[in-house]
């Protein structure tokens, strides 16, 4: 049996107080990635950084021999795992500092390790706007170098975001709207620390603005797009995807999200809110707003995923935000490498973690050769 190893922070670490093997139940999700794991022919090791001993080729890691994860947990020394998931937290960078080291290692040995590092908003813009089959479904952007691209910009689009290029979870977004008489406003839900901002002002104070924030951070600037409401409420859609025992894209389902009542993004981090397709579709009717199908949202978010595999052949899941703007244009928003498990229904996070233990199983069968261990 083939061992899968997965390198995270939720188990109990070595050396704490922790409940006895025969008592411990971790959270589902690790439950069902157990099983998974069983289903697929495999050992499923969860560890820390700290929990591997690249001298002695081993790792002191919890694992469980019942079918389902609800007993018979423990641990203990194992021999270093076939292949490795990362599935560590985004921060603090000192922890993932730490998981870089051993995901290097483990590299150096052969062993495949998934979930890589991603892409910053920069360099996705870059790759899925030289691709003609993606490109028709990006907002218009670029990088802004200067205060006066930002300008030029806006007075082109009216309506545009500043998106820091390595931010996430909506953090530090700003939208920017040009006003009659060459007036500005400027909101961001989440500004520094957390803050809201909204301020209007001229021209010419925005430029100066603008200019000090492109020297404190690089950003991406965005068309703005008039997305799908319900009320004051934006809409847009985080679409699953996962790689299976074939390697291969699958759509895990669909899960529209609600931004605040006058919100600029629809994260739950800036009091946004899910709700199902269904519901959405209900909506929809009763009201008779156009809604895309399901296909139509997935088309675009499965070509841009199997496109970024090519420069991340590793690349295991990511949730896709699809936009839809009046009259019914698709369009996608964000990449999202930790798509948030808090998102999905039972029924897709038991499919979800199937695909993950499959696709390791698919990775720990072509895994190359490498000295013994």
């Amino acid at each position: 049996m083939k061992r899968f190893g997965i390198l995270q922070t939720a188990f109990p670490a070595r050396g704490t107080r922790s409940p006895a093997g025969a008592s411990y139940v971790p959270r589902v999700t690790w439950r069902l990635l157990h099983s998974a794991g069983r289903r697929h022919g495999l050992q499923v090791l969860f560890f820390r950084a700290e929990d591997v001993d690249f001298h002695e080729n081993k790792v002191h890691a919890w694992s469980s021999t019942s079918s389902d994860g609800m007993s018979a947990w423990t641990r203990q020394w194992h021999p270093l795992p076939d292949v490795v998931y990362e599935n560590y937290p985004m921060d603090p960078k000192a922890v993932r500092a730490r998981a870089k080291r051993v995901k290097r290692t483990f590299a150096g040995l052969g062993v495949p390790v998934f979930n890589p590092v991603f892409f910053n908003k920069a360099d996705l813009q870059t790759i899925l706007s030289h691709e003609p089959s993606i490109a028709q479904y990006l907002p218009k952007g670029r990088v802004a170098g200067t205060r006066a691209d930002v300008t030029s910009f806006l007075k082109e689009h009216r309506t545009a975001y500043l998106k820091p290029i390595d931010g996430y979870q909506g953090r530090g977004i700003i939208e920017v709207r040009l006003l009659n008489g060459n007036r500005v406003r400027v909101k961001s839900d989440k500004f520094r620390g957390g803050r809201s901002l909204l301020r209007k002002c001229s021209l010419s104070k925005f430029q100066s603005f603008a200019g000090r924030l492109l020297k404190k951070r690089r950003y991406l600037i965005q068309q703005g797009l008039d997305l799908l409401k319900k009320g004051e409420r934006k809409i847009d859609f985080r679409v699953v995807l996962h790689r299976g025992a074939d390697g291969k894209w699958q759509c895990v389902g669909i899960r529209p999200k609600l931004g605040r009542p006058g919100s600029m993004v629809t994260n739950s981090h800036a009091g946004g809110s899910k709700t199902t397709w269904e519901k959405l579709e209900r909506w929809a009717r009763r009201t008779h707003t156009p809604l895309p199908s399901a296909a139509e949202l997935q088309t675009p978010a499965l070509l841009a995923a199997e496109h970024l595999t090519r420069y991340r052949p590793t690349l295991s899941h990511m949730g896709v935000d699809v936009g839809v703007d009046s009259p019914r244009g698709i369009y996608l928003l964000d990449f999202n490498v930790v798509p948030g498990r808090d998102l999905l229904t039972s029924d897709m996070l038991r499919r979800a973690t199937d695909l993950t233990a499959g696709f390791a199983a698919h990775l720990a069968g072509s895994r190359r050769q490498h000295s013994p261990r």
